[in-house]
């Protein structure tokens, strides 16, 4: 397991690779939204550490901008095989969105080459039964963010849990209180519902790896929450 660069944005490229490697080695990385280890020297991050999926601020179903993924990026994405994180919009449902979804996925793959394309089902968020239905037309795998499928699936755990098993390719962990609908971040520990929800989902998809995505202060903190899930979902047993 490991960091998003989402929750370490003010760290530069030798500060992640030394946060993400203490934390378990593994690393997901967020481009075009102005964290430092974008700024200077970086390839040596896709050496040091799993990087699990380069997260890009592109929605299937919208037009493809021509610098979604600057080519220094492109390039080692390419080289190490990195799959790729993409949004869906809201309107994944309707015939022509989903038709413009598909040629986002083939420029994407046009210019990076044989990796794999994730969605996260987050904002823009469509209804949980039509993402399953894009991914499907798609033919992607999922990146699992907990409060996303949460929020996407209505609280309903079953086909939360179910999608996570079918899809999970990666899983991103934040904290957040079922009952506040603005998705502040909070200890993940702090929520009983949440980390009863979240295990569920680390259950669900048991080889995907997970990082801690969240903006509350002590990540720390909820890296030990994880480890300790992690191993509980390993070994057969729960949070109580």
């Amino acid at each position: 397991m490991g960091l998003s660069s989402a929750t370490v944005p003010a760290l530069s490229a030798d500060e992640l690779a030394r946060v993400c490697t203490a934390a378990g080695g593994s690393a997901d990385l967020r481009i075009g939204r102005g964290h430092r280890w974008e700024h200077g020297d970086y390839a040596h991050l896709f050496d040091a550490l799993s990087v699990e999926f380069v997260g890009l601020s592109v929605n299937l179903g919208e037009s493809l901008q021509a610098d979604a993924v600057p080519e220094p990026i492109a390039s080692l994405i390419r080289r190490h095989r990195i799959p790729v994180r993409c949004f869906l919009s809201r309107n994944i449902d309707q015939q022509p969105v989903l038709n413009e979804a598909r040629r986002g996925r083939d420029r994407l793959r046009a210019l990076l080459g044989d990796v794999d394309i994730l969605v996260e089902v987050h904002k823009p968020l469509p209804k949980l039964a039509d993402a399953v239905a894009a991914i499907r037309v798609l033919e992607c795998e999922a990146v699992i963010d907990n409060r996303g499928v949460y929020v996407a699936a209505g609280a309903d755990e079953s086909a939360a849990v179910d999608f996570a098993r079918e899809f999970g390719r990666a899983i991103q962990v934040k904290g957040f209180s079922t009952d506040d609908a603005e998705g502040r971040h909070i200890p993940l520990s702090s929520c009983m519902e949440t980390l009863r929800f979240t295990e569920a989902l680390l259950d669900a998809a048991p080889v995907a790896p997970v990082t801690i995505e969240t903006k509350h202060s002590d990540w720390q903190a909820d890296v030990r929450t994880v480890h300790t899930l992690c191993s509980a979902t390993q070994n057969g047993r729960g949070t109580e």
